[in-house]
């Protein structure tokens, strides 16, 4: 059961003072289509920062009237396509999967909403609305950030040629089984009785296992 949904209006309100910021990295993305909302979005949850906590691999942006978000997917009217709105439509996405009985806009809510301003939209906009958050009296926390599941590049880097090895390796086992069988059966390492064939056959035997 989810908690009571008791500071929407109050987070509203203390939101305001950034909904017309702008980030430097990925403003650029936004032109105020539904795709350019996509786009951005698809943007965000490539990051690490953001993946490594939740690995959402895809949510959906779809034109509507207002701005809701949700676990399946956020809608975004028209004065809604700012990065201020999106990101806390992309709040609702993110809240559920880490804490489902967290309030809708609680303390968890205000929590990830701030977090992902600081990290999209920088320091200096987040500790605006930390400030807006204690004018209007927001309660924040942030139980609902996980914890990264952090894998270095250089271990992705190597587990990635470890697999392509491991698959060579199987790919050229199969052909050399392959190839060994059909020379101990056409009699080219040897003819049947004799030491080399006998010899081939243990090979053989050994490949297969």
């Amino acid at each position: 059961m989810r908690d009571r949904d008791n500071q929407r209006t109050r987070l509203y309100k203390a939101e305001s003072v950034i909904r017309k910021s702008q980030s430097d990295k990925y403003a650029k993305y936004l032109d105020g289509s539904i795709p350019s909302c996509q786009e951005y979005v698809n943007a965000l949850l490539k990051t690490a920062w953001l993946s490594r906590r939740w690995m959402v691999k895809y949510v959906q942006v779809k034109s509507g009237k207002g701005a809701r978000g949700g676990i399946n997917g956020m809608s975004l009217g028209k004065w809604a396509r700012c990065e201020a709105v999106i990101l806390h439509e992309l709040a609702h996405n993110l809240v559920p999967r880490s804490c489902p009985t967290a309030s809708a806009h609680g303390p968890e809510f205000a929590g990830v909403f701030h977090y992902l301003v600081q990290q999209v939209m920088g320091k200096e906009e987040a500790l605006k609305l930390k400030a807006s958050f204690k004018e209007n009296k927001v309660r924040m926390n942030r139980k609902a950030i996980p914890s990264p599941q952090f894998i270095s590049e250089r271990k992705q880097e190597t587990e990635r040629r470890k697999y392509k090895s491991e698959a060579l390796d199987k790919t050229a086992l199969v052909i050399l089984r392959t190839y060994f069988e059909r020379a101990v059966k056409s009699g080219l390492l040897g003819e049947v009785g004799s030491k080399s064939r006998n010899d081939a056959r243990k090979i053989l035997r050994q490949l297969s296992k």
